[in-house]
């Protein structure tokens, strides 16, 4: 563009040339949603803030990581201070805006379980349906699981084994919820469970957390979509505001309309920062046969974090990302994991690192999910329904919930002109 120029302070004329970007990305950041608390319930959302003195105030709307408070006079409060919610948890907040007498607080918490007794709080308001998984037997939580067919993809024998399996693992996760694992389940207005689902750590890369969706189930009826949101949703919305820079993963099958519309729809929005792949997932059965890692002989260390009275065992290098123990936390048996991440990875390699999960496990047997986005071939494969996997970080949180509710609609507007059937 020749003919643009322009004058300098030394009077020397030279040309400007403008060069438009080669290439365009749209980049979006969402925040979280806010939730202004109900006239009704406002004496359950009082708060106490300690500084130079104590100030009791009213909390008038709330993020799964922020409260704006009414309080006497802001003005007089000083940028940090401590938080007392009427639950018992415990926050330290920062004034980030003061108007009059209502003022907006940043919540930080001093750890994972004061993190979660504020969520249940936060709850109340944002998912007034949804409540801890561990507020009910688990004899109910399985017969809604047995009810909404999450079990009919297994054979009669291997669903036998889990339902028998899976009490005798839960009743031993005492202390696990809200330290590496959250489990909830929503109920309709007579508190009876209708669908329920976790969130937990399922894998470590070195120091960073890879936590997972897993096991949802809900009765199929169409009056319950806005329950079905509820499961989607407050998975979000917690590892939104767990402390540290993790990582969400979830599996699933894409011949689900349902579930394919959320995660297509949220890949499309940011695809840089929104992995969504196609993949194998296998569940193999591994023997023990003495086979040790090929490159020099070596065995591996594993790093292991308490799950209530178990010890769950991670492991991550160029090849593979691992994670297993205890065997049922998930319901349908598929998070004693090998994550594939090479490419040039084969069934022997596969398999010299599950011999090292057995030396470390102590079983001389032991059925591991393999997950490779390339096709490893196994004598004794079977194939499970997932053929998809989704990978982000938690900055994008805020964009999913998006997604869910960009689905929700649609899905509603086709039983509206009656075209579908939820699934």
């Amino acid at each position: 563009i020749s003919d643009i120029t322009t004058n300098t302070s030394d009077q020397v004329e030279f040309p400007i040339v403008i060069l438009p970007p080669s290439i365009l990305i749209k980049s979006y950041q969402r925040g979280l949603p806010r939730y202004e608390v109900p006239e009704a319930l406002k004496t359950r959302f009082i708060a106490r803030l300690t500084a130079d003195k104590d100030y009791i105030g009213s909390i008038a709307e709330l993020s799964v990581n922020a409260i704006k408070i009414a309080l006497p006079n802001t003005e007089q409060l000083p940028k940090l201070t401590k938080v007392f919610f009427s639950n018992g948890a415990e926050a330290l907040g920062t004034l980030t805006r003061s108007t009059g007498t209502v003022g907006v607080f940043q919540l930080s918490f001093k750890d994972n379980q004061q993190f979660g007794l504020y969520f249940e709080l936060f709850a109340l308001i944002a998912f007034p349906d949804l409540r801890p998984r561990g507020s009910f037997p688990t004899t109910a939580v399985l017969d809604t699981y047995v009810a909404s067919g999450f079990f009919d993809k297994f054979g009669t024998e291997e669903r036998a084994e889990i339902l028998k399996s899976i009490p005798k693992v839960w009743s031993r996760l005492s202390g696990a919820q809200h330290n590496v694992c959250a489990d909830f389940a929503v109920v309709d207005d007579e508190e009876r469970i209708l669908g329920t689902n976790s969130t937990i750590l399922a894998l470590k890369e070195e120091q960073n957390e890879i936590w997972c969706f897993q096991h949802t189930c809900m009765l199929k009826n169409t009056k319950h979509l806005h329950h079905t949101r509820t499961l989607y949703c407050w998975r979000a919305e917690y590892l939104a505001g767990r402390k540290g820079d993790i990582a969400v993963y979830a599996f699933f099958d894409s011949k689900s309309r349902w579930i394919d519309r959320i995660y297509i729809k949220f890949a499309n929005i940011s695809p840089i920062k929104n992995i969504v792949r196609t993949c194998t997932y296998q569940k193999i059965v591994f023997r023990t046969n003495g086979k040790v890692m090929p490159d020099q002989k070596r065995t591996i260390e594993f790093e292991g974090i308490r799950f209530g009275e178990f010890v769950r065992w991670f492991y991550s290098d160029e090849q593979v990302l691992i994670g297993f123990n205890p065997r049922y936390v998930n319901a349908a048996d598929n998070l004693e994991q090998i994550f594939v991440r090479n490419a040039s990875a084969t069934s022997e390699t596969v398999e010299a690192y599950a011999q090292e999960v057995m030396r470390k496990s102590g079983d001389s047997v032991k059925k591991l999910s393999i997950i490779s986005e390339h096709s490893i071939n196994f004598e004794n494969s079977q194939n499970t329904l997932f053929d998809r996997y989704s990978l982000f970080p938690k900055s994008q949180l805020g964009l999913f919930i998006q997604s869910v509710n960009y689905a929700i609609a649609v899905t509603e507007r086709k039983f509206l002109l009656g075209l579908g059937q939820h699934a």
